[in-house]
Order: C-alpha cells, then structure tokens, then sequence
C-alpha cells in the first residue's frame, strides 16, 4: 500500500494506492494562511488537518510520499565530462556555484544522472530552499507520521503523463504549474500565480497561454535541438481544468491540441482525476525504470530523486576538533577526579572540598562551552563570508573571460536600433542571443534584422516573432511587438 499526500494553500488531498489500482481517496480543507506560497506558515495547525484525514480516512501512516504546490526549488542540467565517484559532487557542487547566484548552502541539492555519452554525463540537478523542506518534515513529524519521501509537484506530474516530448499545465486555484518535457527530461518546471479576485478563467487562460508561449519561445531560441513543436501535445489537469471551457480556451489561445492527462493508474469511474493526478505521479515514484541513455533515443526518464538525502547529510555532520577536545577533556576530568572519590570515605571534610572543586571544574566548563559556542557561531560566519567570497571571485573571473565579448555584442546589437524601435529585453548565452521589444510598424523591424545582417558579426538573423500591439482604448493598433534571435 502506498499512501500520497498532496498538500496547497487550499486543501490536503490522500490518496492510497495498491499495486497499481486506486485504493482510496479523500480531501480536506485548509484555512487561508496556513501554507503560502509552499511554505507551511503554521505546522501544528496543517499537522492537524491531516491527523484528521488519516483518521477519517482509516488511511496506514507508516510512510508518506508527500508534495507541497509550489514548494520553492531551483533546477538545473548540467553536462559534465564523466568523472570518478569521488569527483563527481565536487564538481557538480562547482558548476552551480557558477550556475546560480544562490549560496549553495541555502539549499539541499540533489542530482541524477539523465543520459551517459562517450566521456560525458548529463546530471538533472535540484536543489531546494532549506527551511520550507524543514517545515513539511516537522509538519508531518507533529502529525505522527515518522518514514517520509518528499518530492516536487511538477516531477510528478511529468511522472503521471510518462510521455518523451509533452506540454503540462496544472490549474490549481492557489497555482499554475507549467511543465515542458523534451527529450524524456523536464527541461522547464514553472509556477505562477492565479490572477486575484474577480478574475475569470478567460483572465487565467489567458495568462497561461501567454507564460507558456513566452516559456516555449524561449526555450526554443537556445535549444532548437530539443524544441517543442506545434505538434507536442499540451495536456491539462488540476481542480480549475474541470471547467468545460478550460481546454477549448487553452487550445484557441495557443494553438496546441490540448487534451486532459488520463490517469495512468486502474481507478473508479467516480474519482475526480485532474484533482489527483498529482498523488498518482507520487504513488509512482521509485517504481518506473530510470532510463539513462547513450544512443540518443531516450524515451522517458523518471526523475527519482532523493530529496531529503542532502538533509540526512547536513543533519549527519561529523564532530568538529573543538567537540573532540571538548569530550577528551571531559574523561582526563574525571579519570583526575577518580583519586578523590577513593578519599571521599575517609573525611567529610575532604568530601566537602572535592564537591566545591566539582562545582568549579562544572563552572569553568560552562564557561569552555559558551566559549567554544561562541567560536563556532564565528566560524560559521567565516565560511560563510569565505564562500561569498569565493563566488564573487569566480563570478569576476568569468567577467574578465567572457565579458568583454558579451559587451562587444550587445554595443553592436544596441548600435543597430534604427528610429522607431524601442528594445524591451536582451537574453544573451554563450552562442545566442534573443531580442524582444516595440517597433512603430513592422518595416522597422526588418530594417533592424537587416542592419544587424550588415554588421557581419553574426552568423545567423532570425525574426521570431512579430505581431500587433493593440492598446485597449484605441480602435486599432498602436505598435508592433517582435522577437529577433541572432547566433553569435
């Protein structure tokens, strides 16, 4: 039997699973403010809703594979040069670090490996904001459940559609989750908020359609190898995507055959799927083959994850030297203090003396200890201070290697801005560059194309994108939007 919990700002769900049939199921509602934003604000409060679920649903609490809606996580893939066991963490530990501008030490990162070449590796990275994980294990500590996986909502759902190249949005009403898998491997896991209050689900739809195009167009522009077609099916599912309308509305906006994510387990013809597909991707978890693949054909790739491995490690720290030196003196204290009780029958007066000697030797232990906790406390601020500082290094390192050149590309692409266009973003890699921004008509736009093509610099000019800027209080058109992607 495996027992799931999928807990939002709104409600916990359970789900308990046998084989790969649907056992039970069942839901119970949360106070506003009690989890936000995927932080569990009041643990006791949470904890005890689902105690209660537990009970009502007579529902095994002896291990629980849990997610909370938009837990905060950063994801990464990175390609490595195959290395031993023993080098591996270091260095994967060190292409974050020039990854991410988050310190590392914030996070509880974890990684798989997604493919193996000749001499290289793929790693799916992630890693975690430490305290909101903490909240969940305490929340569910205080709700009597002890044995827990935890796991990310989209690597769920990604589970639960088990397709090579798929689109995925979850409508939740506390969160949309937009998920692209290209490849086998999710490439892009995504969280946004619901327009507020007296927004319709055109409104949501709306939006949506708009982050996922921004999302795919995106992606596309760096990656062309693994782009996501108007072929790639956009499946939908959540408690939201129940409305009729939510699909027609998602199909008419972005162009994608848009269908609902079936459940891929046996379940009874009452059970509200799209409110549970995500407790189904958790009851699959560990049981799909992790393909990992050399011969480009990859199919799909179960990111089995050990999420809270990265806490077992930081709760498990090895004993310091100080704490060493500490438990040493401790036992010469008492193999010194061994002669004292042999004289402690003799004489109450010496038995006197040895107890006042006690309580000052305790004193000054006291002491040593405020000391050393004091220098512990510094030397964490050290490291920390010391690892900043490392990162700033590096990061000016990768400045004077590579900036100049990124300088050089954007002072030509700026240069090259003919009257009546206005630029709204840049998005530089190491090969590509994407622009996106208003032209007064769309001759403007090629004549820009055209006279980034005459610098010679580039080797390819691409227009993405152009369209009509429509202002809602003018009759017609006011502008025109583009997209211009340039290979360095």
């Amino acid at each position: 039997m495996r027992v799931t919990l999928s807990i939002s700002a709104t409600s916990i769900r359970l789900m308990t699973v046998k084989g790969q049939q649907v056992h039970k199921w069942g839901c119970a509602p949360l106070e506003p403010g009690l989890v936000k934003d995927g932080r569990i604000q009041d643990t006791m409060a949470v904890a005890g809703v689902i105690k209660s679920l537990f009970s009502k649903m007579k529902a095994p609490g002896g291990q629980v594979i849990v997610t909370v809606t938009g837990l905060p996580f950063i994801h990464r893939l990175l390609s490595l040069p195959e290395l031993k066991p023993a080098l591996m963490r270091e260095a994967i530990l060190r292409e974050m670090r020039r990854e991410v501008s988050l310190p590392l030490q914030e996070l509880y990162l974890t990684w798989q490996v997604v493919a193996t070449r000749e001499s290289e590796q793929d790693f799916f990275v992630l890693g975690l904001a430490r305290e909101p994980v903490d909240a969940v294990i305490r929340t569910l500590s205080q709700a009597g459940i002890k044995r827990c996986v935890l796991d990310l909502k989209p690597l769920a759902l990604a589970r639960a559609a088990h397709r090579e190249n798929v689109s995925i949005v979850s409508m939740e009403p506390d969160s949309f989750d937009i998920v692209l898998v290209a490849n086998g491997v999710p490439v892009v896991m995504h969280s946004i908020t619901p327009r507020g209050e007296g927004a319709t689900i055109e409104d949501n739809i709306r939006r949506i359609a708009d982050e996922l195009s921004r999302t795919v167009r995106f992606h596309d522009n760096l990656h062309p190898e693994s782009a996501i077609g108007p072929d790639t099916p956009l499946l939908l599912t959540g408690e939201l995507s129940t409305d009729a309308a939510a699909g027609e509305l998602l199909q008419a906006e972005t162009g994608y055959q848009v269908g609902p994510l079936v459940s891929p387990l046996q379940c009874p013809p009452d059970l509200p799927v799209a409110e549970y597909v995500s407790n189904m991707g958790l009851a699959l978890k560990g049981l799909m083959p992790k393909t990992v693949s050399g011969d480009g054909k990859t199919g799909y790739h179960d990111i089995d994850i050990d999420i809270l491995s990265a806490r077992k490690q930081v709760a498990a720290n090895p004993l310091r030297l100080g704490q060493v030196v500490f438990l040493l003196a401790i036992a010469a204290g008492i193999g010194l203090m061994y002669p004292g009780y042999q004289v402690w029958s003799q004489t109450d007066a010496e038995v006197v003396r040895l107890e006042a000697e006690l309580e000052g030797t305790r004193q000054e232990l006291h002491h040593t200890m405020l000391a050393r906790a004091e220098v512990l406390e510094h030397e964490d601020a050290i490291n920390v201070l010391v690892d900043r500082k490392n990162v700033l290094i590096q990061e000016h390192e990768d400045i004077l290697t590579t900036g100049g050149g990124v300088t050089d590309t954007l002072r030509i692409i700026t240069g090259a801005i003919p009257a009546g266009v206005g630029m709204e973003s840049i998005a530089v890699d190491s090969e590509h560059v994407v622009v996106s921004g208003v032209a007064d008509t769309p001759a403007s736009v090629v004549e820009y194309a055209r006279a980034l093509e005459r610098t010679t610099v580039f080797s390819t000019v691409r227009i993405v994108e152009i369209g009509e800027v429509v202002d809602e209080e003018e009759t017609g058109p006011v502008g025109t939007s583009f997209i211009i992607a340039v290979t360095r």
